[in-house]
């Protein structure tokens, strides 16, 4: 079940959105891999996510344009039993399912200027995305922690060619996307710190 709305002003755009999904069956990842590196999963009786996602454009001149996107996860499963050990959890929040993530960027363009139109953008975004479980399980020696990131771009267009360089997690932050649980221990996948790209779009 989802049902959303959209508020469209001259110079703010709002959007939000519900959802509810229950499932039955749910084939469901736990938070281990096969011998050849795939995600194990197994069937999970009744589970169900609900949650609002929202996001506002608030252009604050004809140069600088506000944005941010945020959602909010309520993610339950009913009753996990762990075949490992025949433990049975209820009431778990399933495995990488963070509570919270938020988006913000503000962005700036530049007069275009020639027979050319040449312009500048600039915008600088900001990511968190709170903590979230490695197992079905909720114990806390097997989470992901939160995490924020910085991020940069700058773009040069003209002529509709356009040169982007991007600056990524600008303070250079450990962090983690997910991970998995061996042998009672976890294990994380660790992302790209500070790190840089140049992207050139031609159009013919």
């Amino acid at each position: 079940t989802e049902i959303g709305a959209v508020l469209t002003l001259p110079a703010l755009t709002l959007r939000a959105n519900v959802f509810d999904m229950r499932f039955r069956n749910e084939i469901a990842p736990i938070g281990q891999l096969s011998y050849i590196g795939l995600p194990l999963r197994k069937n999970v009786p009744e589970s169900f996510r609900r949650g609002v996602e929202w996001d506002a454009t608030w252009r604050i001149s004809r140069r600088f344009v506000l944005a941010q996107n945020t959602a909010y996860l309520h993610a339950r499963i009913r009753e996990y039993t762990n075949d490992a050990d025949g433990r049975t959890f209820r009431d778990v929040a399933p495995l990488l399912s963070p509570a919270w993530i938020l988006n913000q960027e503000i962005a700036y363009q530049t007069p275009s200027v020639g027979k050319r139109k040449a312009h500048a953008e600039a915008a600088l975004g900001s990511r968190y995305v709170s903590e979230s479980f490695l197992a079905n399980d909720n114990d806390r020696n097997f989470v992901t922690p939160a995490f924020h990131l910085l991020n940069l771009r700058l773009a040069l267009v003209v002529a509709g060619q356009r040169l982007t360089f991007a600056a990524n997690n600008l303070t250079d932050e450990l962090y983690f996307a997910g991970g998995q649980v061996t042998n009672g221990e976890p294990h994380y996948f660790v992302q790209a710190g500070r790190n840089y790209f140049a992207t050139l779009h031609l159009r013919f």
